[in-house]
């Protein structure tokens, strides 16, 4: 059993995951048209290599009704672009052993890198001028984070959520 402090440091870590994607696109922006496929098809290994994890671990403490109904909404929710949302979910099913959970909050912060590089490219390619380079003066950072924030926030509502089910796991 996992304890609710160990469950909301998970939850927070793999958060920061966006913020250190939108640090990302700031230190490298010139590569967001270029990398902008590649992260896509990252993202899609990542959400597999998720379900392939809830698989290995539902099986190891036979639960695979679970891990079928996991997977089929994560692959729902992937095709309706709201898996981020849903990870709050995997997580929390994931705190019935520390490996389990160590392995999905890996693949949640990664997986939150590829987001949060993809989110900030909004902000950042119009500021972009014909050297590639980024004036630090006309982009306002608030901004960029927020984006962030408010497009991935349901992700934390949900984990919160959870919290007070973690008991009956």
């Amino acid at each position: 059993m996992i304890s609710y402090f160990t469950y909301l440091a998970m939850l927070l870590t793999t958060f920061l995951g966006v913020f250190f994607g939108g640090i990302l696109a700031l230190i490298a922006p010139e590569e967001l048209k270029a990398g902008e496929k590649s992260w896509q098809i990252m993202r899609y290994v990542f959400v597999l290599l998720m379900i392939i994890a809830v698989f290995y671990y539902s099986a190891k403490y036979s639960n695979m009704v679970t891990a079928i109904l996991i997977s089929a909404a994560l692959v729902f929710l992937k095709l309706a672009n709201w898996e981020y949302p849903a990870f709050a979910f995997v997580l929390f099913f994931s705190s019935i052993s520390q490996d389990f959970l160590i392995t999905t909050a890996s693949l949640i912060f990664i997986y939150g890198l590829f987001t949060g590089t993809l989110s900030s490219k909004s902000f950042l390619v119009s500021k972009l001028n014909k050297y590639k380079r980024i004036s630090l003066k006309e982009i306002k950072l608030k901004n960029i984070f927020l984006g962030i924030l408010k497009s991935n926030i349901l992700y934390l509502i949900f984990g919160v959520i959870l919290l007070p089910f973690l008991a009956y796991l």
